[in-house]
């Protein structure tokens, strides 16, 4: 899998699937972060996570740093795909470690742009 999409809601999710996908890059949805850590668990390891933020029972930055404490995980690239706009949030976001940090609604050029960038860079699940 090219690109995992953590996201809960249902339409956002596949219209990432649907424009990734058409890009040509194998796209597989989480729909809440337990979801995504449970693949993560079975070794179904990304190239790159696409992370909402405001999720039921597990938020995004939860799940992050559950997913850094993985094997295989510590280098996969996290764009943020958020509704939060808050500048302290965007700064907590890269002083993480995060790439790149886009807010709803989103410009899909923009999204492709990073995904080639951050997949072409060949460092993504590299353990």
């Amino acid at each position: 899998m090219d690109i995992l999409v953590v996201e809960d809601d249902f339409y956002v999710a596949r219209v990432l699937k649907n424009i990734l996908s058409y890009e040509g890059y194998e796209v597989g949805v989480a729909n809440n972060a337990g979801e995504a850590l449970e693949r993560l668990l079975k070794k179904d390891i990304p190239k790159l996570i696409i992370l909402d933020l405001m999720m039921p029972e597990v938020d995004g930055f939860s799940f992050y740093f559950q997913m850094r404490d993985l094997p295989g995980c510590t280098d996969i690239p996290v764009i943020i795909l958020t509704a939060i706009s808050k500048l302290e949030e965007k700064r907590y976001a890269y002083d993480l470690g995060v790439v790149a940090y886009l807010t709803k609604p989103f410009n899909p050029v923009e999204l492709i742009k990073l995904v080639r960038k951050f997949l072409a860079s060949g460092t993504a699940g590299d353990e």
